[in-house]
């Protein structure tokens, strides 16, 4: 058994993340629940959220832009509102001197809250990635090892082998099969529960090398676009 068909146990997920059973899931927020079908989608949108609050990069030919978030605005307000204070004698004008320090208080307590909207949401964003990284993973070791089998058998034909080859995909404790129940979100679920991919569950009966590289194939083709990285064809 190739070593990276030993499919590692569902990491947990976080309480504002709510999964259903079809791959759609649900994303509380501030009281709020957010529905998504695809959880590239929730990472760009949480990406757009972090782009609003923190500074973003652009590079346009040997020059690097940056454009200012709402936090970076928030502490240059800060630092001219301390400039005041500090270079402005307010005793001599009127109720000024409260008017400023209510302000600086004010952008304080924004500043500090929109970091702490900054950190919570990169946090989700980092564990969005990983779930979509865990299940490319898990995809692209099926297609490996579906590859590998389709290759075998075109190969060798024998019974032995065809036998052989069952086991791997979907026989015994340990299968290339048992890797499609780790896919939990969409749209990588729906990809692996489309029915081109499901008839691998059903190939124990098959005693015909060239009607099993079909099915393989057919598995394989349907698995592809999932992966968004170049895929090991290694033997």
């Amino acid at each position: 058994m190739n070593k990276n068909e030993q499919f590692v146990k569902l990491p947990k997920l976080p309480r504002w993340f709510k999964l259903g059973d079809d791959g759609n899931f649900v994303i509380l927020w501030d009281n709020e629940s957010h529905v998504f079908n695809d959880i590239n989608t929730a990472l760009r949108q949480t990406i757009h959220i972090l782009e609003q609050y923190g500074d973003e990069q652009i590079t346009l030919g040997n020059k690097t832009i940056v454009l200012s978030g709402r936090i970076t605005h928030l502490r240059r307000v800060q630092k001219t509102i301390q400039l005041l204070k500090t270079n402005i004698d307010l005793r001599t004008i009127s109720n000024l001197k409260d008017k400023i320090e209510k302000l600086a208080k004010e952008i304080e307590n924004e500043a500090n809250r929109s970091e702490k909207i900054y950190f919570a949401v990169l946090k989700r964003a980092l564990i969005l990635k990983e779930e979509i990284i865990r299940s490319e993973n898990v995809i692209r070791s099926i297609y490996n090892g579906l590859f590998q089998c389709c290759y075998s058998l075109v190969n060798d034909q024998s019974k032995s082998n065809l036998t052989r080859i069952k086991k791997r995909v979907s026989g015994g404790k340990v299968n290339l099969v048992n890797g499609l129940a780790l896919i939990r979100v969409n749209p990588y679920k729906t990809r692996v529960e489309l029915p081109e991919v499901k008839s691998l569950k059903k190939i124990s009966n098959i005693d015909s090398a060239p009607e099993l590289i079909t099915i393989i194939k057919k598995a394989m083709n349907r698995l592809l676009p999932a992966l968004k990285y170049e895929i090991n064809t290694s033997k």
